[in-house]
């Protein structure tokens, strides 16, 4: 017995066995997805801040002309062509934030963020990838949790075949 798209039923080994790989099928499909988006949205920041940096001066200065947080983002994004999430971010940030950060730096988070966002991407394109990432995840789990089977099997002469089981017996 168990809840299937929130009905209960009743399977045989053999559905529940495929009812719980197509939901971890479905949970690593659906936490790809939320890590590239992340990764997506942190790759923008840093492409802005890598543009902010170079001119560090000038972006003060207008920060400093303005005469409030929205004249500033909307100066930001007219002068150094900033999206409004990449201007706001710069303007979050402390000063000694943005002279912390080295260009060496963003630049190497730059290329990890993009690896890792090609990395998830092909998961997502790709089912045989995406099967072999929850097949990766399974034999983890099982070298993990796993232990050694408890009872010994032993065939005898005059035991009697069991029969093959087929979906739907239960």
């Amino acid at each position: 017995m168990a809840l299937v798209d929130g009905q209960p039923r009743t399977m045989g080994l053999l559905e529940l066995l495929q009812v719980y790989v197509d939901h971890r099928i479905d949970v690593v499909r659906r936490r790809t997805a939320f890590r590239l988006s992340k990764r997506r949205d942190r790759l923008h920041l840093v492409e802005g801040l890598l543009i902010a940096i170079v001119d560090i001066d000038e972006v003060i200065q207008i920060i400093r002309a303005a005469e409030d947080g929205p004249t500033a983002k909307q100066r930001l994004m007219t002068v150094f062509d900033l999206s409004e999430a990449q201007a706001e971010h710069i303007l979050e940030l402390r000063l000694r934030q943005l002279t912390r950060y080295s260009t060496l730096e963003l630049e190497k988070e730059k290329q990890r963020l993009e690896e890792e966002i090609a990395h998830l991407a092909a998961i997502l394109d790709s089912e045989e990838v995406l099967r072999t990432t929850v097949a990766d995840e399974l034999d983890s789990i099982a070298d993990k949790y796993g232990d050694e089977r408890r009872t010994e099997l032993v065939e005898t002469e005059d035991a009697e075949p069991v029969p093959a089981l087929t979906c739907g017996q239960g």
